[in-house]
């Protein structure tokens, strides 16, 4: 983009009153000047933008209430709805052609608010954009950010917000309802109700190029601003029957599992995906610890334990090994 598009932007952008796109339009220029080797205004411009979280002692104390994650989920290794997994890829693709937006003033969306019965991907979904946009992953950890003194949550959650604000990561807040929940609750004090105030700008300026994941197993909890503050909001339902049959299928190094799928499934009904990866776990840690032992039996056996953990009578379940 030459010099007049890029004055364009930015005073299309500072017209919106938008103020990340007026940061960001401002960088852009910065970097066209620095090839153009024009110094001096590239030097002054530089010197206008903001600089969250670059305080050192700011980042250290940020760091304490953040786990930084090693990505290993693959999204294409994770069993979703197509409607999830379609969603999750236009956002991945927008962040990765973010540039492409830009020169049209737009922005890549990065707020995805993601709900659903425990153990059935969330905090996995989020795991997986990180992996896919090869950027680092922040939990955020209430053990440390949540205080009991007056003001302390808000500092800190400032002090998060601006720290990951600096960096182009993906930052997960599951368990979201613990700072995101409704303001009109009678149970809580005015301190929380600002906090969730203050939490909402800051999800709002949030550069494009930091992915903000919220995940939350109590959506009826969260502030009803919060809801719209987020581009994306998706559902992770629990397995069916046959998203379970999909997903032990998917084990194709363990035949016992996945010819065995639908009479598995079956038992399993009303199991969560985590709970199946346990259940699959079970058993094949089994057959290494006991290679001796009859895969037949061994998938026998984890079904028996499953039904009398799960139910008061025990399941006679025919199992068939190819």
């Amino acid at each position: 983009m030459n010099t007049n598009g890029l004055v364009l932007q930015l005073a299309r952008a500072a017209c919106r009153r938008d103020p990340w796109g007026t940061t960001n339009a401002v960088r852009a220029l910065v970097e066209h000047e620095e090839k153009k080797k024009s110094g001096g205004i590239a030097e002054q411009l530089r010197a206008l933008l903001p600089h969250p979280g670059k305080d050192p002692q700011n980042q250290m104390t940020a760091l304490k209430h953040l786990d930084e994650v090693t990505p290993q989920v693959k999204l294409d290794d994770l069993q979703l709805h197509d409607e999830v997994r379609e969603t999750v890829a236009e956002l991945i693709i927008e962040q990765h052609r973010a540039a492409v937006l830009a020169e049209a003033g737009l922005r890549p969306r990065n707020r995805i608010l993601l709900t659903g019965p425990p153990g059935n991907g969330k905090t996995s979904v989020a795991e997986g954009i990180a992996s896919a946009l090869g950027r680092r992953f922040y939990v955020v950890s209430y053990d440390t950010l949540i205080g009991s003194h007056l003001g302390e949550t808000g500092s800190r959650l400032r002090q998060v917000a601006d720290y990951i604000g600096s960096h182009e990561c993906v930052a997960l807040f599951d368990e979201f309802e613990a700072v995101g929940k409704e303001r009109d609750d009678g149970d809580e004090i005015g301190e929380m109700k600002r906090v969730v105030a203050s939490l909402l700008v800051h999800l709002e300026r949030m550069p494009a190029s930091t992915v903000v994941v919220a995940a939350t197993n109590h959506p009826g909890m969260l502030d009803r601003a919060t809801w719209r503050r987020f581009q994306i909001r998706l559902e992770l339902e629990a397995p069916n029957k046959g998203n379970l049959v999909a997903y032990l299928s998917r084990n194709r190094n363990s035949p016992h599992l996945w010819r065995n799928s639908p009479t598995i499934a079956e038992v399993l009904s009303g199991a969560s995906y985590a709970e199946t990866a346990e259940f699959c776990n079970d058993i094949q840690r089994r057959l290494v610890l006991y290679p001796e032992q009859d895969p037949t039996e061994v998938v026998k056996q984890a079904l028996d334990r499953w039904t009398t953990g799960r139910t008061t009578r025990k399941a006679v379940v025919p199992i068939t090994v190819a």
